[in-house]
C-alpha cells in the first residue's frame, strides 16, 4: 500500500493484468468485543505466500540514514506475532536493485531505477507492488517509499514529518497479504489506509489476527457436539480441523481460565487433553467462531468445512446472507461469499438441513450446498499454564521458555520463498496522508 498524508481521496489498488485484486479483511479492536477482519478477497482468493519466510533486501539510495534500522524494526513486529509462522528476513542492506521491477526479488527502495519519486511531498508516502502466480499465491512484493517526504525514525517527531517505522509496518502488512481498511472504526489499526503527520502506531490485536489467519501456527478445533454453551465450555469434546497432522486427533477441554467476560472468548486459556495419548497442554484462545460442514448439491458427495471470518458473537444467525467464509478442510483458506440462504426448517436461524449458495471469491462460481452440521470452532495456540488465575499446578522453567524456543526454531527452519516462475498478475497498494 502506498502511504500518503490523509487526502480527500484514496488509492486502494490497481489491477495489473486481468481482474486480480485480493483483499484480506480484519476487524479492528476499536470495536469492543469484536474480532472482525477480511481476508484478501475482492476478486481473487489466496493473497498469501506459499512459504512462510519472506526474504527482502533494502536499497539505501536516497534513504534517510535512520531508514535501515527503522524498516527492520517494523519487519520484526510482524515476525514476532505469536501463533503465526510468518517471518520477514532482511538479506541485504546494500542492494543495488530497485522497487517496481518484476525480478523475483523483494526490494525496498526510496526511488526507482530512474530515480523517480512517487508524486513528491505531501502526496503518497509509499506504495507496495505485489505480483501473483496464476494460482494467486504471492510471487514478489516491492515497497517504494517517496524520498521527497520528510521522514523521522524517532518518537521526537514534528510536523510535517512522517514516522517511517509506522509507515513501514503498514507496507509490510501488504507484503503479508493484508489490505487497506478505510472505515473510521479501524483508524487505530496499522492497516488503516490513512496516516497523520507524526502519527505513531503499533500492531493491534486485529492486525495480528490477520496474519495469524494467513499463516497459522496453531490449531483449528471443531466442537463435536455442534454449537456449545460458551458459558460452560469445560468437558466439551473437540476434534482437529487444521493443520493436517491433527485432523484425526480428539481433544477433551478439561480446564478453562476465563478472561472475566463469563464466556469462552479470545484471550482465555484452556487445558486440552488429547484423548489418544492423554497428553495435557494449555492453550491460548485466539478466536471463537462458527464452522459449517456442507455438501454440494445435487449428489451431496463433495464435502467441505468452512469457517466464518469473524467472531461467533458477530454472526448474524437470522440473516447470514453476504457473510464471508474460508475453507478449513480439505483445502485451507479458499474464500467464499454466502450469497443466499434458504431457511428450510423455518426456524429463523441458520441450522442443519438448510440450503446455502456459496460464491467462490476467485472464480465467482456459484454452487448450492446442504448444511450437514453447524458447530463452534476455536483457534488456539500452545501457551504456558496460566499464572495468577485458577490453580493449575507448578510452572516449570521449560514451560516458561517453551514459546520462545518454538519461535526461535520456527524462524530458523522457515523455508526460503522461491520465485521460479514468471509472474502474471500485479497490483499496487498506496498509503495516503490523512485528509
Amino acid at each position: 500500500m502506498s502511504a500518503k498524508r490523509k487526502p480527500g481521496w484514496s488509492i486502494t489498488g490497481i489491477l495489473a493484468i486481468i481482474s486480480l485484486f485480493l483483499t484480506l479483511l480484519f476487524s479492528t479492536n476499536v470495536v469492543p468485543a469484536k474480532a472482525h477482519y477480511e481476508l484478501f478477497t475482492a476478486t481473487m482468493p489466496g493473497g498469501r505466500w506459499s512459504e512462510h519466510e519472506v526474504r527482502y533486501e533494502i536499497n539505501p539510495a536516497r534513504a534517510p540514514s535512520c531508514a535501515l534500522e527503522a524498516i527492520k524494526r517494523a519487519a520484526k513486529q510482524w515476525t514476532d506475532v505469536d501463533c503465526s509462522c510468518f517471518t520477514l528476513t532482511c538479506v541485504s542492506q546494500a542492494s543495488n536493485r530497485w522497487a517496481r521491477e518484476e525480478d523475483g526479488r523483494n526490494v525496498i527502495s526510496f526511488c526507482n531505477r530512474t530515480h523517480e519519486t512517487i508524486d513528491g511531498r505531501n502526496g503518497t508516502l509509499a506504495i507496495t507492488y505485489t505480483w501473483y502466480f496464476p494460482n494467486c499465491t504471492i510471487a514478489e512484493t516491492d515497497i517504494h517509499f517517496d524520498s521527497l517526504e520528510l521522514w523521522n525514525c524517532t518518537t521526537n517527531c514534528t510536523a510535517p514529518e512522517f514516522h517511517l517505522e509506522t509507515v513501514a509496518k503498514h507496507e509490510f502488512g501488504h507484503v503479508a497479504g493484508l489490505r487497506d481498511l478505510y472505515d473510521q472504526r479501524y483508524k487505530e489499526m496499522i492497516m488503516y489506509g490513512y496516516i497523520d503527520e507524526c502519527e505513531i502506531k503499533t500492531l493491534t490485536k486485529n492486525d495480528m489476527n490477520g496474519v495469524r489467519r494467513l499463516y497459522p501456527d496453531g490449531m483449528h478445533l471443531h466442537a463435536k457436539a455442534g454449537l456449545i454453551d460458551l458459558h460452560k465450555p469445560v468437558c466439551t469434546q473437540w476434534h482437529g480441523l487444521y493443520p493436517e497432522e491433527i485432523q484425526c486427533k480428539q481433544y477433551h477441554l478439561q480446564n478453562w481460565t476465563d478472561n472475566k467476560d463469563g464466556k469462552l472468548s479470545p484471550c482465555d486459556q484452556i487445558e486440552l487433553n488429547e484423548t489418544a495419548t492423554k497428553e495435557k497442554k494449555w492453550y491460548n484462545v485466539y478466536e471463537v467462531t462458527v464452522t459449517l460442514n456442507v455438501t454440494k448439491k445435487p449428489d451431496l458427495k463433495e464435502w467441505m468445512c468452512i469457517e466464518f471470518v469473524g467472531d461467533i458473537q458477530e454472526f448474524p444467525w437470522k440473516n447470514p446472507n453476504c457473510t464471508p467464509w474460508h475453507e478449513v478442510k480439505p483445502k485451507y483458506c479458499t474464500l467464499y461469499h454466502l450469497q443466499h440462504w434458504n431457511d428450510t426448517d423455518g426456524s429463523g436461524n441458520l441450522t442443519v438441513c438448510d440450503q446455502i449458495w456459496l460464491n467462490k471469491t476467485r472464480t465467482k462460481e456459484k454452487y448450492e450446498y446442504h448444511v450437514e452440521d453447524v458447530a463452534t470452532d476455536i483457534y488456539v495456540c500452545p501457551k504456558p499454564p496460566p499464572v495468577g488465575g485458577a490453580v493449575v499446578g507448578p510452572v516449570d522453567k521449560f514451560s516458561l521458555l517453551a514459546p520462545w524456543i518454538v519461535l526461535a526454531v520456527s524462524v530458523a527452519v522457515a523455508a526460503i520463498s522461491v520465485v521460479a516462475l514468471r509472474k502474471r498478475y500485479g497490483i499496487r497498494n498506496a498509503l495516503h496522508r490523512k485528509p
